[in-house]
């Protein structure tokens, strides 16, 4: 049984590793400016082992954060797997937040660094300043800078219980609430959403989920992600 959502990834490889994890279509790759073809679960690990090797190299591990600021691009599953690998958990940032919430969820959060989109950089510059927070801010194929401190619990083996990702509410009658959850509850929405039956009966290594939900919502992120991952099946 896996302990962690790396894990899992890498167990799914093992069993079907031709098998398409991400689809990107012609028209979803001209709104984001990406390539458009299919990402095999052998492909996908390779790119993931070669950011963590990566961000280990460069400090990060067990009890940083780092923000994901990539919207619905394969590159948010990259990098989210990578960290998860060491420890690191994950914030996903949303795109469309104004000045003044993007100047809280960085200093609330307390990420180290934010993996984003170029387009958005200026902005959370100005939102780190804000806050007073030392954030480093990169691009998808940046490399990762020296983390400024270390690793909180770097002697640690990550497990069921290590923070997965931090996850903001969207605050509707108050500042959003930071949600802290572990791998413990990734790996069980992907086992729940697998066994679950019914007309959401998922077959094993056949499925294909077509999902238009933000990665920056558990429902996404937890539930369609790790269904797929947990099946070997493919994210469109």
């Amino acid at each position: 049984m896996s302990s962690t959502v790396y894990q899992a990834f890498v167990e799914t490889t093992k069993n079907w590793p031709a098998n398409t994890f991400v689809q990107v279509l012609p028209e979803t790759a001209e709104i984001y400016s990406i390539a458009s073809g299919e990402l095999t679960y052998q492909g996908a690990l390779a790119a993931i082992d070669s950011l963590k090797s990566s961000y280990r190299d460069a400090g990060y591990g067990h009890g940083h954060r780092v923000g994901l600021l990539l919207e619905n691009r394969p590159s948010f599953f990259l990098h989210w797997f990578a960290l998860n690998a060491l420890g690191v958990s994950v914030v996903p940032i949303n795109a469309d937040l104004r000045a003044a919430e993007l100047e809280y969820l960085v200093g609330h959060s307390e990420i180290v660094l934010a993996v984003a989109l170029s387009s958005h950089h200026e902005v959370l510059r100005a939102a780190a300043k804000a806050a007073g927070s030392p954030l480093q801010i990169i691009a998808n194929d940046d490399a990762p800078p020296p983390a400024a401190t270390p690793a909180p619990h770097a002697a640690r083996t990550p497990d069921t219980q290590t923070e997965c990702a931090l996850l903001y509410t969207s605050g509707t009658t108050g500042r959003p609430k930071g949600c802290i959850l572990p791998n413990e509850y990734f790996l069980h929405c992907g086992h729940w959403f697998a066994n679950v039956g019914g007309i959401a009966s998922l077959q094993p290594g056949k499925e294909r989920m077509l999902t238009p939900l933000p990665l920056v919502y558990m429902n996404a992120m937890a539930c369609s992600t790790m269904a797929m991952v947990t099946t070997g099946g493919c994210l469109i």
